[in-house]
């Protein structure tokens, strides 16, 4: 499998008033058929203030997905705002309502910052714990029609936590030899954001160590594309012969009202593979709103 241009084409291409065409990447694959995956992000359910509006964008965000008849779906993290029992319920409650399968990998807000020494609510054990029990494991690795799929746990990272080194030998193990079929790679933290050697210690990228392992890791797996989350805000890169995208967000954009809430559909064909930005209209009447707090109550009772 070889990588053989990145084509950008900008917003040029619209499918529908909400939908646009992001890009193509040229590769060699021996497909049967086209396989469509849906990436999902930072869906930050919760039981606040904007509890209604989360929920709704990401209602809307279900119909679009199941609409396009997706093979499978992949949630980078932020499921929730905090964590709790009661977010990871709901969570879990409004995705099954996704037609497809569906594999999720935490993010931050979900088992804690990435640990630098410096930042807030760090990762702890408890809420990485937590997140095994009440959402499922943090890593996976399936195939679907002869592409492969591996996600990662991006907090767990340079944590020191018992496992970590269980992760890292999970990658090692399915990254560790050349693949005959397109991989891509999944995690919420984006590797780097301008630069591959960029520093550390900050709160939008990898810790510069765990980002090079990965990067010898995909060139020893021939790792197609990288896909993350977490910048509320799509950014692609290229480095060694790999995509580095990151898709835009389901609750909220950055900078507030410039980016619009939404998901990305990936498509992998014997002619490539190819990215589609899909938006939402995130407009919340009264009424669904008052809709939406009276369910969640009903469910309290």
């Amino acid at each position: 499998m070889k990588w053989l241009g990145l084509i950008f084409n900008g917003l040029l291409l619209f499918f529908f008033s909400y939908a646009s065409h992001c890009g193509e990447i040229e590769v060699l694959s021996n497909l049967t058929r086209a396989v469509k995956i849906a990436l999902v992000s930072d869906v930050h359910i919760n039981r606040g203030t904007n509890q209604a509006l989360y929920q709704y964008n990401y209602e809307k965000v279900i119909e679009q997905v199941n609409s396009a008849g997706v093979d499978f779906i992949v949630v980078a993290g932020d499921l929730t705002e905090d964590g709790t029992a009661v977010e990871y319920a709901d969570f879990k409650r409004l995705t099954k309502r996704f037609n497809s399968p569906v594999r999720v990998v935490p993010g931050n807000h979900d088992i804690g910052n990435k640990k630098i020494g410096k930042n807030k609510n760090e990762i702890t054990f408890k809420r990485l714990i937590d997140f095994h029990q009440k959402i499922g494991k943090s890593w996976f690795a399936d195939e679907v029609y002869g592409v492969r799929l591996i996600g990662a746990n991006s907090p767990l990272f340079g944590s020191g936590l018992g496992k970590e080194k269980t992760m890292w030998q999970f990658l090692d193990n399915e990254l560790g030899k050349k693949s005959d079929k397109p991989v891509l790679f999944f995690l919420h933290h984006p590797l780097f954001q301008k630069k591959p050697e960029e520093k550390g210690g900050e709160y939008w990228n990898l810790e510069p160590a765990q980002r090079f392992r990965l990067f010898g890791l995909f060139q020893q797996a021939g790792v197609s594309a990288v896909f993350s989350a977490h910048l509320h805000k799509p950014l692609t890169n290229n480095y060694n012969n790999v995509l580095y995208y990151t898709t835009h967000p389901v609750a909220f954009g950055l900078p507030k009202g410039k980016q619009k809430p939404g998901w990305t559909l990936i498509t992998i064909s014997n002619t490539g593979i190819k990215l589609n930005q899909y938006f939402i209209k995130s407009t919340l009447k009264q009424e669904d709103k008052t809709a939406i707090n009276l369910q969640n109550d009903d469910r309290n009772n």
